[in-house]
């Protein structure tokens, strides 16, 4: 066989194709139809996801604020400065009922203005599914009650859920509260109500933590003030509750929340106004495999602040990118405590911080997969509309020298 005959095995391209970020994907969809398969393949997706978590790539930074949401590469904020881009969801956002992003996962948001106006959407490839309404059942008597979110991947099942937590009780300086569950299927495109959820989970607006195949919350035993917080987990596979264990040596009042770091469950505790403790749990689970990465201290690490969010690991894991105040970014060397401030032009004044991986994931409900299928249907009603020529590499992956 010559040179010129020389053929690449298509296991190399596959291989090679996952270093590539999703816009050049999308662009060598047009290359030929077995790239167009291939790129689409859904095992080729999911070996694209995991090697972006591998090499923590191909990630981008959301900023939120009301109506507006930005993106700007995640790769930019390393070099200090950063020019976010205006995104626009297809979402009818108002004064009264804001975008908010409740979830990312796989390079998938959740995005919601309302109980009634919720999406998940791909902001790579711009699709999108509408989740369908969903009512809440009221228990009898007046209550109290809120609404709590998370979004994750059923790894088992090979489906993306929505989890909503709706609660119901009697105030603060009660015990009493009772709950109701739904769990929404993307491949049912349908919602069901599950058992109820044991703990009391806080109202804090910030959606669900999702890590370890579980979606995480600071809950208590009830709604009375001055409970012990908690961490509530519920796996997304199976479908059931559990706490998750905490470091041994937390102490003193301090506010609670959670966060993802390098694909662990993180913990951050923020004692107001002096310093904010930052924990990872390298082994889900285990509770001996709680680290303290790091202690903030303001005003010697970082100038006064309220409260302070990590957001996630520099490439070469030396540096964390914390957002302060929800007006700023700021890289701290967990070396050196030193900090950088990160120059963001163009984005929104005051923002929340969510990380999402650029991926090629589909929906498979979106208005433009109904119109691809719709197309399909009527192509094969036509007997007149054969098979198109694909005029390069139609043959299959070949290389010419």
């Amino acid at each position: 066989m010559s040179e010129r005959d020389a053929h690449i095995p298509a296991e190399v391209i596959s291989y090679l194709l996952t270093f590539l970020p999703v816009k050049s994907l999308l662009r060598f969809k047009c290359v030929s139809k077995p790239w167009l398969a291939l790129i689409n393949s859904p095992d080729f997706i999911k070996n694209h996801i995991s090697r972006s978590l591998k090499t923590n790539r191909n990630l981008t930074i959301i900023l939120g604020y009301a109506s507006s949401i930005y993106s700007a590469d995640f790769d930019s904020f390393q070099d200090n400065v950063a020019y976010p881009t205006k995104l626009t969801p297809p979402l009818s956002p108002s004064i009264d009922a804001p975008i908010l992003v409740l979830g990312s996962c796989n390079g998938l948001l959740f995005l919601s203005t309302t109980l009634k106006d919720s999406i998940i959407w791909n902001p790579s490839t711009r699709k999108h599914q509408k989740l369908p309404p969903t009512s809440i059942e009221y228990p009898c008597g007046r209550f109290v009650w809120h609404s709590e979110t998370g979004f994750g991947y059923d790894s088992v099942h090979d489906d993306y859920k929505v989890v909503r937590v709706t609660q119901f009780h009697l105030g603060w300086e009660d015990d009493f509260f009772q709950n109701e569950v739904k769990v929404y299927s993307l491949n049912s495109n349908q919602w069901r109500k599950i058992q109820d959820c044991p703990y009391f989970i806080r109202y804090l607006k910030l959606g669900g933590t999702f890590a370890g195949d579980a979606l995480h919350w600071i809950a208590g035993n009830s709604p009375r003030l001055g409970t012990a917080n908690q961490v509530a987990a519920f796996d997304i596979r199976s479908e059931e509750w559990h706490l998750l264990p905490l470091p041994k040596t937390l102490a003193g009042d301090f506010f609670m929340n959670l966060v993802v770091l390098g694909e662990c469950i993180g913990l951050f505790c923020n004692y107001y106004r002096d310093h904010v403790d930052f924990w990872v749990m390298k082994e889900y689970g285990v509770r001996e495999s709680w680290i303290k990465i790091c202690s903030v201290v303001q005003p010697t690490h970082i100038q006064s602040f309220e409260q302070v969010k990590p957001i996630g690991y520099s490439n070469d894991g030396k540096q964390v990118l914390l957002e302060q105040n929800s007006s700023c970014l700021v890289w701290f060397d967990l070396q050196e405590k030193s900090v950088k401030s990160v120059r963001i032009h163009g984005g929104p004044k005051y923002f929340n911080t969510d990380v999402c991986l650029a991926s090629l994931v589909k929906l498979p409900y979106s208005d433009v997969q109904q119109v691809h299928q719709k197309k399909k249907t009527q192509d094969r009603g036509n007997p007149k509309a054969g098979p198109k020529r694909d005029d390069f590499l139609s043959s299959g992956f070949k290389l010419v020298l």
